[in-house]
Parts: structure tokens; C-alpha cells; sequence
């Protein structure tokens, strides 16, 4: 958050499994970040695990060697879909994957004029 970056320079952010990574306050402020770097029309490409509760924890990475904890946000699709919308984006496109038992949402989104 404290990077300086010239507004309006980017044509796309590539946001892959980063949003979940933050407690929700600091997820939207993130989110108004990206819309502040992308130009007119500018692309965000953002995804999570998608989850039916929401929620925030510390949990143990369980793919990493060690004991490693990471904060982890739990998003619903609604909520970010929600957040993306109040942040002045407009969804182009919602996608689905499954990986490792986990299911996965995207969202291609452009920003709002």
C-alpha cells in the first residue's frame, strides 16, 4: 500500500490468489488501489477460494515444508463479487476451477468509467 505507483498506468492487474491474503478493511483499500492504477477501461483479473461462510483465521499452510500460519480470508462469492462492485468495477465474467478439492472463482472485470 505504500508503493508509489503512477495512477491511471496500467492496463491490467493480475490479482491470482492475493485477496484472500488480507482482512476484509485492508482488501478494500486494495481493491481501491487497483482501480487508482488502471487506466480507462483497465482490467482486473482477481480469484479466490470461493467459501459459503465468511471468515478470517490463521491457518497452517499445508502444502509448504514446516509450520508455516498465514492469515487467510475466507470469501464468499457474493461478498467479493459485492466488494468488486463497490469498488466501481464492472464484471465482464465470473469463472470456475476446481483445484485440489478447492473451488476456485475468478472474476474478469473492467473499471467503470
Amino acid at each position: 500500500m505504500t508503493v508509489s505507483l503512477v495512477p491511471e498506468s496500467f492496463d491490467i492487474v493480475y490479482a491470482g490468489a492475493f485477496i484472500h491474503l488480507f482482512h476484509k478493511k485492508i482488501s478494500i483499500q486494495i481493491l481501491a488501489q487497483f482501480y487508482k492504477l488502471l487506466r480507462d477501461h483497465g482490467i482486473l483479473f482477481i480469484n479466490t477460494t470461493v467459501h459459503e461462510v465468511s471468515a478470517g483465521e490463521f491457518l497452517q499452510k499445508t502444502d509448504f515444508d514446516g509450520e508455516f500460519k498465514r492469515f487467510r480470508r475466507h470469501w464468499s462469492e457474493e461478498e467479493l463479487r459485492g466488494a468488486l462492485e463497490d469498488a466501481n468495477f464492472h464484471i465482464l465474467r465470473r469463472l470456475y476451477r476446481e483445484v485440489r478439492q478447492k473451488r476456485w472463482v475468478g472474476f474478469i472485470c473492467e473499471k467503470s468509467a
